[in-house]
């Protein structure tokens, strides 16, 4: 019974250092987002034309999406031979220092392009370290409470850290943006970094005092750990890893094509103030996100399937997709609340269920190779579309107002293909991970 005891602690203070580590890394992902959207043309692109300084902008903060593969190889690939836990703690050491570096990084009017180029540098960088993150503090989660009945919902806590991360990080620049003023843009928007660098000295600290999982462990034992996970991935798994890849880009294509940045710097050019379109975001996201990633994506996912859900969350993007900006093109506060309420219950449902769905269909000697692989290149695969393709959409279209008809588009194509493919993956319910 005291060995009990002890499990049960362990996977609580596992569960908070996964789910406060990620909340963080979410929080400081989004600020940049938000940034991206509201300042950055202008501290560090403002010599270009408008549309051009928007698309420049949009692709520093996409630019992060081209280099979380190469996390996830990395960090997967040494999550399965040398532990999930010392991974998640180095995650957070990169993503720190390049968060710390955007905050510090003066304007392209006081060192000129140096400025771009660091920029560009920091995202690469936080873009190589939160490439192992999400997926990894999946795979700690759930291989804690690997004979729960309710492996979703666990996971699910994980993944309710990106709708509260984009609260709190909309919440932060509206208030960061009234109580600075004119000064907002000279250093006012630098103080949610910052903030957010301090906040993951803490979340490192946590994961330190943590427990490395028991499935990894009996690998150990077993001397059952992969020499080479990724290589064994790559040639046992390759189909898989892709399509779960073409599955899992519905919340990132809701989230980081559509809502955000996307939706604020098209909100500007409608002539909506910057200080409530970030609050609009806040409250869409908490009102739509935060509870529907539970109800709708981790616990429904228990009760009915995987498959199911993510299928459903897929359609449900898809067909609001054009409706969302039309109630944003209204210009109206109660609408625009609404539309991001209504966009963001598809796009959390999808996360709450993916945090397992994503997990289960790898065995135990690659799950966070598997899992982080597959993933990521979901966010390589959309980060094209944002750093390369949204921008010249925005470009060739004259600006956001003309560009949105093709990116809505381009957002229901990929949301049916995931709801296809995402019918034809093994239900995962019930699994033994031990396996």
């Amino acid at each position: 019974m005291g060995k009990e005891v002890k499990r049960n602690k362990d996977r609580f203070v596992v569960t908070i250092a996964a789910v406060l580590g990620t909340l963080i890394d979410w929080y400081d992902f989004f600020i940049a987002a938000t940034a991206s959207a509201t300042v950055w043309p202008i501290v560090f692109f403002s010599h270009l034309p408008a549309s051009v300084a928007s698309g420049l902008s949009i692709a520093a903060f996409g630019t992060t999406y081209l280099t979380r593969p190469v996390g996830a190889a990395i960090f997967g690939n040494y999550g399965d031979k040398l532990g999930r836990k010392s991974m998640m703690v180095m995650t957070m050491i990169i993503m720190g220092i390049a968060t710390f570096g955007i905050a510090f990084t003066p304007s392209t009017a006081s060192i000129g392009i140096l400025a771009i180029i660091l920029l560009f540098l920091w995202r690469i960088i936080f873009g190589i370290g939160i490439g192992g993150e999400n997926t990894g503090a999946t795979t700690w989660v759930i291989e804690f409470h690997s004979e729960s009945k309710y492996r979703a919902f666990w996971t699910s806590l994980v993944q309710t850290t990106a709708p509260i991360g984009i609260s709190i990080a909309s919440l932060a620049f509206s208030l960061v943006s009234a109580s600075t003023g004119k000064n907002f843009v000279t250093f006012g928007w630098r103080i949610p970094f910052i903030a957010g660098g301090i906040a993951l000295i803490v979340g490192i600290l946590i994961r330190v005092i943590a427990f490395e999982s028991p499935i990894f462990d009996q690998l150990l034992k077993k001397q059952s750990v992969e020499k080479t996970p990724l290589l064994t991935l790559l040639k046992k798994y390759p189909k898989l890893v892709v399509k779960l890849a073409f599955i899992q880009n519905i919340n990132l294509i809701g989230l980081t094509f559509l809502v955000e940045p996307y939706s604020l710097v098209y909100l500007g050019s409608l002539g909506v103030s910057r200080e409530f379109s970030t609050f609009a975001l806040f409250l869409g996201t908490v009102i739509g996100g935060i509870v529907p990633t539970f109800i709708l994506g981790g616990i429904l996912a228990d009760k009915i399937g995987r498959k199911l859900v993510a299928f459903i969350a897929a359609i449900g993007l898809a067909v609001f997709t054009y409706p969302y900006f039309l109630l944003l093109s209204t210009r109206n506060p109660a609408l625009i609340v609404l539309a991001m309420t209504i966009i963001n219950v598809f796009i959390q449902m999808a996360f709450g269920v993916y945090g397992a769905l994503g997990t289960e269909q790898f065995p135990a000697n690659v799950r966070y190779s598997g899992s982080a692989v597959s993933y990521q290149l979901a966010a390589f695969i959309i980060g094209l579309f944002i750093t390369f393709w949204e921008p010249f959409l925005i470009s060739a279209g004259h600006g956001e107002i003309g560009a949105t008809p093709y990116v809505s588009i381009t957002a229901i194509i990929l949301s049916i293909i995931s709801a296809i493919l995402s019918l034809t993956l093994i239900e995962t319910k019930g699994k033994d991970l031990f396996t």
